[in-house]
């Protein structure tokens, strides 16, 4: 079976330092056969977007492998990890070179691998996984929660959504809340008028 894997990684509320978080969907035969989020890293100096880019990748690969892909390409809007990943970019920090040594084990187990820069258009799915276990552990985790509470959507912002008809679903971070309110906005002005 030949998959397609869109991955992609943030660290968020700031970066370096905040929470890592990724996420995958893995298509075959053009429908999604599996997801998956998690998180990569949390409030440290090395805790950055590309750690969780890559944590995405292995993340992907490791279920691509039990979905029994024989071939798997990697769709991901970081173009450093990407081009890392086809020896376009030589890797200069040791924990890059560390989780890359790793992808490139998982990827022994595939007769094909590839990967390939997408626009981040491309890759909403895979961003708003990524976003999910950001939010989900700064509210689940004490000390994440301490550290970056703030960043979380407001109680204000949930009912704005809700009232211009989006349903913000289980976890939503403040900059995203934003972003979705000036969507919403912007699309009801144009029915408008």
């Amino acid at each position: 079976m030949r998959c397609v894997a869109y991955v992609d990684g943030a660290c968020e509320p700031v970066n370096p330092g905040g929470v890592g978080g990724y996420g995958f969907v893995i298509y075959a035969e053009g429908r999604a056969v599996a997801e998956g989020l998690g998180v990569a890293c949390c409030c440290t100096a090395l805790c950055t977007n590309n750690v969780a880019e890559y944590k995405a990748v292995i993340a992907a690969l490791r279920r691509a492998a039990e979905l029994g892909c024989r071939s798997v390409k990697i769709r991901s809007d970081s173009q450093l990890v990407v081009y890392q990943l086809t020896g376009v970019y030589r890797v200069h920090a040791p924990h890059l070179a560390e989780l890359l040594e790793e992808v490139k084990r998982a990827t022994s187990q595939f007769a094909e691998f590839s990967a390939e820069w997408v626009p981040r258009e491309r890759n909403k799915r895979a961003d708003r996984l990524s976003k999910l276990a950001i939010c989900r552990h700064i509210r689940d985790d004490e000390e994440a929660r301490r550290l970056f509470g703030d960043a979380l959507a407001t109680e204000r912002q949930i009912a704005y959504l809700k009232a211009l008809g989006v349903e913000p679903g289980d976890c939503l971070l403040k900059r995203e809340a934003s972003e979705l309110i000036s969507k919403a906005q912007r699309r009801r002005r144009q029915t408008l008028g």
